[in-house]
């Protein structure tokens, strides 16, 4: 509308003029220009989306093919990596080893175990390096294998916890947490109807996984954890998992991961700190920095105390039928089936305490003091005699 219309004859001019135009060498060269740019544009989108699948691909590959080495996977892929580890100025073979670290310079990365002490060391750690990952206490929980490859330029930390105590945090967080009440709201969690009926609520949870389904049926909440923790040797698997996180099982043949791998990937992280020994723990990982230079309360025969902070996640205080009069109290039944839950979790947890030991015995054996005192390790021992291991002969030997 507002046009006059062209008749026939300039129509025909027109369509020839534009044939014309569209066969000169500069509208070749500039549709040849198009389609470059087009195609570069593609490159750019597919080819990260394709090397990422195949670095996942050899992770998963690895992981079912049992022990064998990690493969190594494209540096900055995942997309919770710190922005400063996705800069450039990292060396690969970054010296973790034999030498001090720097808290200003030394990239540190901590696979956070749910339950398993995160929360407080990552506060603690962020206070002292500047380049520290991952900056919250919840919420980044990533599989350990994976860990170590991609983020293959950091100094790898690592906590573990006696599995007895680990397995009864894993269910009261899902109970008492804000997030574990949202997340197993509208399932058929086994949540207690009052204080006193914790440890039979426990209990129920515990039946849910002791037996795995059949291989024809669903998975469920054997592998789902009711949304919140399948606890089936949860930290031997959140070392060798291959995707996100070990919250869940893919299939009830990933409730008992293969040993040696688990163990090998343990082994890899330049500092392994124990739960049961966190305030040794904690003065152990400062002796990385500072050397002898700890503060005074973490040798033996001192009255002072180290500051550390602890972070429950909102959970109930621990004298609430929680931690000392929770785990003390179950019965040869319940123990029994945590202990059916965690074979590999025990042998690991066992493995963890003798690199400890033998980390502790190195730096006092150099700063010729104590910080494994002898009262704190026979209250422990005692405790964790479930193992079938003396641990006062486990440090002798060490």
């Amino acid at each position: 509308r507002g046009y006059l219309p062209l008749n026939r004859t300039q129509t025909t001019r027109t369509n020839l003029n534009m044939r014309r135009q569209s066969r000169s060498p500069r509208a070749s060269a500039a549709r040849v220009s198009d389609a470059l740019r087009i195609a570069v544009a593609l490159l750019v989108v597919l080819v990260p989306c394709v090397q990422g699948w195949e670095s996942a691909s050899d992770a998963r590959a690895a992981s079912e093919a049992g022990a064998g080495p990690i493969p190594r996977l494209r540096r900055g892929r995942r997309t919770d990596a710190p922005d400063w580890y996705k800069e450039d100025g990292f060396d690969d073979q970054l010296a973790c080893e034999g030498t001090l670290w720097d808290a200003e310079q030394t990239p540190i990365c901590f696979t956070h175990v749910s339950k398993a002490g995160g929360a407080s060391f990552i506060e603690e750690g962020k206070k002292i390096f500047r380049l520290w990952f991952p900056q919250k206490g919840s919420g980044v929980e990533r599989c350990g294998a994976l860990d170590i490859a991609e983020l293959s330029a950091c100094c790898h930390a690592l906590f573990l916890r006696s599995p007895r105590d680990h397995v009864f945090s894993l269910y009261r967080e899902c109970v008492y947490d804000h997030w574990g009440r949202v997340v197993t709201n509208n399932t058929d969690f086994p949540r207690p109807q009052d204080d006193g009926g914790l440890l039979q609520s426990f209990e129920d949870w515990l039946d849910v996984f002791t037996a795995p389904p059949d291989p024809s049926a669903e998975c469920g909440e054997y592998c789902r954890g009711f949304n919140c923790y399948a606890p089936q040797n949860y930290q031997s698997r959140s070392l060798t998992c291959s995707g996100h996180t070990g919250h869940f099982l893919a299939s009830s043949d990933d409730a008992t991961p293969n040993l040696n791998r688990v163990l090998s990937t343990m082994l890899r992280y330049n500092f392994v700190g124990v739960v049961d020994f966190f305030k040794e723990s904690f003065c152990l990982f400062l002796s990385r920095i500072h050397d002898t230079s700890i503060p005074e309360g973490c040798w033996c025969g001192t009255q002072d105390d180290v500051e550390i902070a602890h972070n429950d996640h909102g959970a109930k205080p621990q004298g609430a039928d929680m931690h000392s009069s929770g785990v003390d109290n179950m019965s040869e039944a319940v123990l029994a089936k945590i202990e059916d839950l965690t074979r590999v979790d025990s042998l690991l947890f066992v493995e963890t305490l003798r690199r400890f030991f033998r980390d502790v015995k190195a730096f006092q054996a150099r700063a010729k003091k104590t910080i494994m005192c002898k009262t704190m390790l026979d209250e422990v021992s005692e405790k964790l005699a479930y193992l079938g291991v003396d641990l006062t002969v486990l440090f002798d030997e060490a």
